[in-house]
């Protein structure tokens, strides 16, 4: 089953589409399992893309393998929980206040599994 439209994973900035496959792929089976919409916040993102430029090094949305998605801190416990048990294929996760992010890492860089952003 496919759940997101080609739409939500374009890069805000310039319209491309660039989520590999493979990780649409386990998008898709994530929110099988969560069994509830799942809303895209940011997806592929050019090098061009604000929050890229501003980077000493291109994060893992330009490698098309990372997703931010809208999460109410109420969810994220057992968002959380069904991720590291069910798809250990996602070697990072940010948590926010109203979002989380998921990634397959791939940037050759070393890292935490888990890390919040500041507020």
């Amino acid at each position: 089953m496919i759940y997101f439209r080609p739409y939500e994973l374009r890069c805000q900035h310039c319209g491309q589409q660039g989520v590999r496959p493979e990780f649409l792929e386990i998008l898709n089976q994530i929110r099988e399992d969560w069994g509830k919409p799942l809303l895209v916040n940011s997806a592929y993102r050019c090098r061009n893309h604000h929050l890229e430029v501003s980077k000493p090094t291109i994060g893992t949305h330009t490698y098309g393998t990372a997703v931010d998605l809208d999460m109410p801190a109420s969810l994220h416990y057992l968002f959380l929980q069904l991720v590291l048990t069910k798809h250990p294929v996602i070697q990072g996760i940010g948590i926010a206040p109203t979002y989380i992010h998921l990634d397959m890492g791939g940037m050759g860089k070393k890292r935490p599994l888990l890390w919040t952003y500041g507020e």
